[in-house]
């Protein structure tokens, strides 16, 4: 064990015997955890969480790299028909990408 560990356990113990941890809110009744992705197998539920304590929602990441593909293929698509340089594409382009990016 680590001397971490051993201190923790130890301050634990301490805070049972003077009673420190009586009264608290909820106290024997059993934790109940809300499964925030059914139907997600559980490697992929351990990734989210992860990435939730962390500080991020993985949900919005995935719509965000979902925005950035549709704008990555907007700008393959307008080059291939060599349509980004024109005159009336430059007058339009920030309503076209505002349009595709929703």
């Amino acid at each position: 064990m680590d001397a971490i560990w051993i201190v923790a356990e130890d301050k634990i113990k301490a805070a049972i015997k003077n009673g420190e941890l009586d009264n608290l809110k909820g106290m024997g009744k059993p934790i109940v955890f809300k499964d925030v992705l059914p139907g997600m197998p559980q490697e992929t539920k351990m990734a989210y969480q992860m990435l939730r304590n962390a500080g991020f929602d993985p949900l919005e990441v995935e719509k965000e790299i979902e925005e950035q593909t549709k704008g990555a293929k907007l700008d393959d698509l307008l080059e291939e028909r060599q349509t980004k340089e024109t005159k009336s594409f430059k007058q339009y382009a920030k309503k076209i990408y505002n349009k595709f990016s929703k």
